[in-house]
């Protein structure tokens, strides 16, 4: 009996101890937070061209509005938009025959004054002779010379009336005034005109310029023979050369002045009244805080920020900032970041305010 209740007491203790032995759970294992690296670059301070953009418009060194002198009907117009024309091609023509039967009129007005001039000039002739030998009276010679004169005057009358009518008629025939290409066209055949109503526009062939307003601020960076760069934007045409051409003193509108700038090359594609970018680039360096743009992010309200690093704590400080492109991979920043802060340049999308980062260090090979 005592021998069988000694085993079966090592019995119960030895299961109990397996028991405990299997029954530990194992330690759980503790690791650190994943700190993110970033590349970082220290934001300078650089002296920048300040570089000002203008509107303008296109407009043609040569640009005429045409128009017949004349009232009438056109029969016929010979041009379209976008045809090449050279110097007095016919471009449109207006119905002639009332001006032709003027001419005819105006001929033989002339005609009849001529006549009756010839008549009196003979008169006042023979009768200055006998006045002269005092075989007239004075009053009688004076009015055969009024006779004379209003005779003159009427030769002239019909002379200048026969030159305003063959005018007219040349006037039926509407030709070009230089080599060119036409804008527009605003007629069309049998179609009843007023004088000086524009029918065509045409471009001549010479170089195109570039008018805009300047601030007055401005006007000490620019001079006639000044450079400056122009897009027009509709035509494909980026940083083309300019060179100032017309630059006025007179104050146009709200303190700014009117210039012109022409073309140094010949483009392809361009009409007056396109619009386009001046850009001018101030004579005095100020200081830039300068950025590449993949430093930049937008949050959800349409504002554009970035991230700086604080070595002290390791932790990134969100910044709202203000900036202005330079060019396609640059920006300038205007406000929201000093000179000598560390600043991300990749990434910043995926980064948040408050977290924990390092530099990012590239593997050593």
């Amino acid at each position: 009996m005592m021998l069988s209740a000694l085993k079966s007491c090592l019995l119960v203790i030895g299961v109990a101890a397996l028991v405990a032995c299997g029954g530990d759970k194992p330690e759980s294992v503790q690791t650190e937070p994943l700190v993110k690296a970033v590349k970082l670059l220290e934001v300078n301070v650089g002296q920048q061209e300040r570089v000002r953009k203008l509107t303008g418009f296109v407009q043609a060194s040569e640009l005429a509005h045409l128009s017949f002198q004349i009232n009438g009907k056109v029969i016929a117009v010979d041009v379209e938009p976008g045809d090449r024309v050279r110097k007095d091609d016919i471009l449109a023509v207006m119905d002639a025959e009332p001006f032709a039967l003027k001419v005819n009129t105006a001929e033989a007005q002339l005609a009849r004054s001529r006549a009756a001039f010839e008549e009196k000039q003979k008169r006042y002739e023979s009768q200055k002779s006998v006045f002269e030998k005092q075989y007239v009276s004075k009053s009688a010679f004076d009015l055969v010379r009024a006779e004379f004169e209003i005779a003159a005057s009427e030769v002239k009358l019909a002379e200048s009336n026969l030159h305003l009518a063959k005018r007219d008629l040349k006037n039926t025939r509407l030709r070009a005034p230089f080599d060119g290409e036409i804008v527009t066209r605003n007629v069309e055949p049998f179609q009843e005109l007023a004088t000086s109503q524009t029918v065509i526009e045409i471009q001549g062939d010479g170089n195109l310029e570039v008018s805009t307003l300047i601030p007055a601020k401005l006007m000490e960076a620019l001079s006639l023979g000044s450079e400056v760069r122009v897009n027009i934007p509709s035509a494909g045409i980026k940083d083309a050369a300019a060179l100032v051409v017309e630059r006025s003193i007179k104050e146009a509108s709200r303190g700014a002045f009117p210039i012109v700038a022409r073309l140094v090359s010949p483009v392809e594609g361009v009409l007056s009244g396109m619009s386009a970018e001046i850009f001018v680039t101030e004579n005095q360096q100020v200081p830039s805080l300068l950025l590449p743009e993949s430093a930049l992010a937008t949050d959800q309200n349409g504002k554009r920020y970035t991230f700086v690093f604080n070595p002290q704590t390791s932790l990134l400080e969100k910044r709202l900032i203000s900036h202005r492109f330079l060019d396609a991979e640059n920006i300038e920043v205007l406000d929201g970041i000093s000179g000598g802060e560390l600043v991300v340049t990749a990434g910043v999308e995926f980064l948040h305010h408050g977290q924990r980062v390092k530099p990012y260090e590239p593997l050593s090979k």
